[in-house]
């Protein structure tokens, strides 16, 4: 007999392609942020004074609210003081000395400053201590 050959189909496996990864740089999305600037600090409102017998040399003194408030009292004769009583204030100045005292003007009014020393006050040693409202 003769044989015969039957063609077989091929056996042959498909096998699905790899897939290839592809990696692009990005550029970083980070934004920056400019650093905070650091508050300069606030300039006192200076005031010199003088005191002598029974008077300072201004009777009038004018801030805004919230300001920063330095007060520099030269004494050329005996003790005095610079006194605020709504605002606690309260500064000795030696005979013949020099003091300062540095507060904040808060709340806005009109108050009264004066020396403490017994009589002063009534021999009219005081003045207007004007604080204004701010905006």
């Amino acid at each position: 007999p003769t044989p015969t050959l039957t063609p077989v189909p091929p056996t042959a496996t498909l096998i699905p392609p790899t897939p290839t990864l592809t990696l692009t740089p990005v550029p970083p999305t980070a934004t920056l942020i400019p650093p905070t600037p650091t508050p300069s600090p606030q300039p006192f409102q200076e005031f010199n004074l003088t005191a002598q017998s029974f008077f300072f040399t201004t009777n009038s003194i004018t801030v805004n609210q919230g300001d920063l408030v330095r007060v520099t009292v030269t004494n050329l004769d005996s003790e005095h003081t610079f006194t605020i009583d709504e605002l606690n204030v309260d500064l000795t100045i030696p005979a013949l000395g020099t003091a300062t005292i540095e507060f904040t003007a808060l709340p806005a009014g009109t108050y009264l400053f004066y020396c403490g020393v017994g009589g002063h006050r009534g021999a009219g040693m005081e003045g207007a201590f004007i604080v204004l409202a701010g905006p």
